[in-house]
């Protein structure tokens, strides 16, 4: 008898394409799932919006190496940022999944490294997404209901009364029955294979709740550096900063190459100085971002920094 394949191999096969970057392999898994009248679900599309970048990263790579194939490859990246445009809204529209942060993050991690500007449309979408979940996550919690309470025919030990210092009535005490529900969840989510297996079906439940973090706020400072937006760079690292998160190296370095934009060596002096504040112990990629600024902005102040 022929086993069939469901959700979970396909999920599974593609995960094994990513791996080794068969961008094509991936995708006619991805058509044959579709053709055998299986739904996708928000782990096979994130499987591959996740694709579209790593193919995007390979043919910017190649237009560096080759400038005469510049044209060429333009239109290739194009093509790539739209793939991922087209899974995402078809996602949505045609399975009625729901993006979460991840979603969210390849998105505009595509749009942000081809220079496009719909990566801010994107935030936005995804800002709306936070807002509407938060709200319907909030209203669909439980009240918080009174415990329990239960006579108990035996004298209960001290112990297993949070109260045994009341005095006990009619020679009973009472019993507060808790629920263990949150341990029960806690128990499941330990159990590693079966939450892998789980993750690959795409039946992991988390809060419901798309939460904008490190990764979104430092590719659209990558984004807004490609485009040469400095202000707006700013304008998102001091966001980012306001809603309490903290930059890594990566954030620091993308802030540097905003510097290059306007030639501020003062700002990112200062943002050399933030980052050891943060525990970030400078490296030899972050000290080279740091002299790039003062590279092109001419400051003689870079022989002292090597």
């Amino acid at each position: 008898k022929d086993i069939e394949p469901n959700l979970r191999t396909f999920n599974t096969i593609m995960k094994a394409c990513q791996r080794v970057n068969d961008f094509d392999k991936a995708f006619k898994f991805f058509y044959r799932l579709k053709g055998q009248g299986i739904k996708p679900n928000v782990v096979t599309y994130n499987i591959l919006i996740e694709m579209c970048i790593t193919k995007l990263e390979a043919v910017i790579d190649k237009r560096q190496k080759k400038d005469k194939e510049k044209t060429e490859s333009d239109g290739d990246i194009g093509v790539i940022a739209t793939k991922a445009l087209e899974l995402f809204s078809e996602m949505i529209e045609e399975t009625g999944e729901k993006p979460n942060t991840n979603t969210y993050n390849a998105v505009m991690t595509v749009l942000a490294r081809a220079g496009d500007s719909r990566v801010f449309d994107m935030f936005t979408t995804m800002l709306q997404h936070h807002d509407s979940t938060e709200d319907a996550v909030e209203e669909a919690k439980p009240k918080e209901a009174a415990p329990v309470e239960e006579e108990a025919t035996e004298q209960l030990p001290a112990l297993d009364s949070p109260q045994s210092d009341a005095p006990a009535s009619a020679g009973k005490k009472k019993r507060v029955i808790v629920s263990e529900s949150a341990n029960a969840r806690s128990l499941e989510r330990s159990a590693s294979t079966e939450e892998l297996r789980n993750i690959l079906s795409g039946k992991v439940p988390d809060d419901g709740i798309v939460h904008p973090d490190l990764t979104t706020y430092t590719t659209l400072i990558m984004a807004s550096e490609k485009m040469g937006l400095f202000d707006k760079a700013w304008e998102i690292f001091q966001q980012m900063n306001q809603m309490g998160i903290k930059p890594d190296k990566k954030t620091y370095m993308h802030m540097m190459d905003v510097c290059v934009l306007k030639r501020d060596t003062q700002k990112a002096c200062e943002l050399m100085a933030e980052a050891k504040a943060h525990q970030i112990l400078p490296d030899v990629d972050l000290y080279n971002s740091l002299m790039n600024v003062l590279a092109e902005s001419r400051d003689p102040s870079i022989f002292q920094t090597f």
